[in-house]
């Protein structure tokens, strides 16, 4: 699989909106980003909304997006730093 190289961590060029969600009885600001539009070395907050056409991803409070090298979308615990494959 082709590998991309880390464009950096701010995902902001792909968010389209921003709805209210809700989590955990309140509702959140969520932004709403562009599956097609993230890259590698995103990394996305929760509470936010990723959208593509055949599915919708959602993170939750607390949890964090990234995008890897082969441009797929890990999600974990905040508290949790992600291990990158080489």
């Amino acid at each position: 699989m082709p590998r991309s190289e880390p464009e950096g961590e701010d995902p902001s060029q792909a968010i389209t909106t921003q709805h209210r969600v809700y989590f955990n009885g309140a509702f959140l600001a969520a932004n709403v980003f562009d599956r097609a539009m993230l890259r590698t070395g995103n990394r996305i907050s929760g509470p936010a909304v990723i959208t593509q056409k055949d599915s919708t991803t959602v993170i939750h409070p607390g949890h964090v997006g990234e995008v890897d090298h082969y441009l797929n979308l890990l999600i974990h615990p905040e508290s949790r730093p992600l291990r990158q494959a080489s």
